[in-house]
């Protein structure tokens, strides 16, 4: 064999040796990987028993604890901080490698207190009994028509219920444009111009009694809204940091028993055409101005007719144009209404109602579900906000 032959056996099996040793070590490496990623496997899975025992002991008593236990040979160790109505979960889960080395894995979590009903009221508080309720004036001029949709009650027989506006201070008519089926009451004055609109305005249709359909009446208390508290507490399912427009057919999935609630942190507007399916919550941090249609569509409940959207505002609410809107609305502000508005629902706000041109109201009671906040009978609960694995 000559000295070109016996180098090149001696590259090959040089070479093949270098093979088979980078395979081994390949192996070995690859089999420190899979180890590796067997322990990560158990630390997150010890991490998650913590994070459950955490979740439950938070359920049982809300306040700081401080965990440690183990999982499948791994140990864990938790840490739950609790502000106000925010709770953060931390769990660090640890696994020892066959070098004697630590694998952690974290977790954490992020939950919010939400007000849960212990069950339905029978009906929404007194200050939503009212097609229109101000705490402050209550203007009407122009042609204004309040109506009742047909309710049946407890499926015996059709009823029309009064649609009763009231104020906190002085009811004012200009005009004689306007129908009101229902009382008008007040607190500190009523008048008109000409004289005779007042009483002409008002026409209830339910008074056995030929009660005067304008009267004074006492003081009906109108709450004032913490949007950031109420979204705590209901445990808002969505948050939106810029304004929202409500367009095109929206299905949140929202049913009686639990209301689908979106916080808006600024101001709502109605695009051409939007529908909302099943109960809504609206919490808004800003203004409310409608223009366009909000329907409403499938709510999934066959109980007798109610709102089945609420929308409730810091800021002041402006219905106009020829806007056809269905709702129970409650804000802290004015209401103004002008255009050809339709509106299904009740409205309340904690400062003035002024009405001007065409605006039907057709009174839809408000929907117990939706006022949980106010109801009182609720029980504290938690839902989570936020996840991070690392």
């Amino acid at each position: 064999m000559g000295k070109v032959a016996l180098i090149l056996v001696a590259i090959a099996t040089f070479t093949g040796l270098f093979v088979m040793q980078t395979s081994r070590q390949n192996v070995y490496a690859t089999s420190e990987e899979v180890a590796d990623h067997q322990h990560e496997i158990l630390a997150r899975n010890a991490a998650l028993a913590g994070l459950q025992q955490a979740e439950q002991e938070l359920a049982d008593a809300y306040g700081e604890h401080t965990l440690s236990g183990s999982f499948d040979g791994s140990g864990y160790a938790t840490e739950v901080v609790v502000s106000g109505g925010r709770a953060v979960i931390h769990s660090v889960g640890t696994s020892r490698n066959s070098a004697g080395e630590d694998v952690q894995f974290n977790i954490r979590a992020e939950y919010k207190q939400f007000a849960s009903p212990s069950g339905i009221a029978q009906e929404a508080p007194p200050f939503l009994g009212y097609a229109v309720l101000s705490d402050d004036e209550l203007r009407l001029q122009g042609n204004i028509l309040t109506d009742v949709c047909e309710i049946c009650v407890d499926g015996t027989e059709d009823l029309m219920l009064n649609a009763n506006m009231h104020t906190n201070d002085a009811l004012k008519v200009t005009g004689n444009s306007a129908e009101v089926r229902g009382f008008g009451t007040y607190v500190t004055g009523a008048s008109s111009n000409p004289k005779k609109a007042l009483n002409n305005t008002f026409d209830p249709y339910y008074n056995p009694g030929g009660s005067d359909p304008v009267q004074q009446a006492a003081v009906v208390d109108v709450p004032w809204m913490n949007i950031e508290e109420m979204a705590d507490l209901l445990g808002a399912d969505e948050y939106i940091e810029e304004d929202f427009t409500l367009g095109g057919a929206l299905s949140y999935g929202g049913t009686r028993t639990n209301p689908y609630v979106i916080h808006v942190n600024g101001d709502v507007s109605c695009g051409g055409g939007a529908t909302l399916d099943g109960y809504v919550i609206l919490l808004v941090q800003g203004e409310v101005e409608c223009t366009g249609n909000l329907k409403v569509g499938d709510s999934g409940y066959d109980g007798p007719d109610e709102s089945s959207v609420a929308l409730y505002a810091a800021g002041d609410v402006e219905l106009g144009g020829n806007v056809e809107i269905w709702g129970q609305i409650v804000t802290n502000g004015n209401v103004w209404f002008h255009g050809t508005p339709d509106v299904y629902g009740t409205i309340t706000a904690r400062r003035g109602v002024n009405f001007a041109g065409n605006v039907n109201i057709f009174y839809r009671v408000a929907s117990p579900a939706m006022t949980t906040y106010w109801n009182g009978d609720t029980v504290q609960r938690l839902r989570r906000r936020a996840y991070t694995e690392w």
